[in-house]
């Protein structure tokens, strides 16, 4: 049985809402030391986004008026359902490389107790460029940079990283298994 991979194209409503989510951790990302995040906003090159930037502290005082100021512009400007179709196709065009790592993974999960999820859930995030976990659901939220990029074996190989971080989840059976 291969690995069960969605990639779900996200519906406006939730682009959206992901990318105010991104919006609303700026301050957060600065903070700690990870810069990165607004450097890879201002690189998209987008009039828009750099309003949103400059705007954001209008989510702390009058959410909703933001909200609604920047959906239109959101939609016709930086919502593109086509790129998201686009980019799954191609990470899912890499079957034979997710076939051999279920193998190795099923191996890891005799020995060891690596935990197998049922389904893997890899949700695209047009507006960053890395890779982050849930490990209560299970999803993988992969950045991708404007969905301008090709999708390469550097990118499966992150896909893969957050697979791993998924199935070392249950600790206790790895330790108990190694004793």
């Amino acid at each position: 049985m291969p690995l069960n991979i969605k990639i779900p194209t996200p519906t406006l409503e939730q682009a959206y809402e992901l990318f105010l989510q991104n919006i609303k951790r700026i301050d957060w990302y600065e903070e700690n030391g990870r810069p990165y995040f607004l450097k890879t906003l201002h690189q998209m090159n987008k009039p828009l986004i750099e309003q949103m930037i400059s705007e954001r502290a209008l989510l702390k005082t009058q959410e909703s008026k933001f909200i609604t100021q920047f959906q239109k512009p959101f939609e016709l400007e930086l919502y593109h359902p086509e790129r998201y179709n686009r980019i799954r196709d191609e990470i899912l065009s890499y079957k034979d490389v997710f076939d051999k790592i279920y193998k190795k993974f099923k191996l890891l999960n005799n020995s060891w107790g690596f935990v197998i999820w049922p389904e893997y859930v890899i949700d695209l995030n047009m507006y960053v460029g890395n890779g982050s976990y849930n490990a209560k659901t299970g999803h993988i939220l992969l950045g991708i940079k404007g969905g301008g990029i090709q999708i390469s074996m550097a990118t499966i190989k992150l896909i893969m990283h957050e697979m791993i971080h998924l199935g070392k989840n249950t600790r206790s059976n790895i330790l108990s298994k190694s004793i």
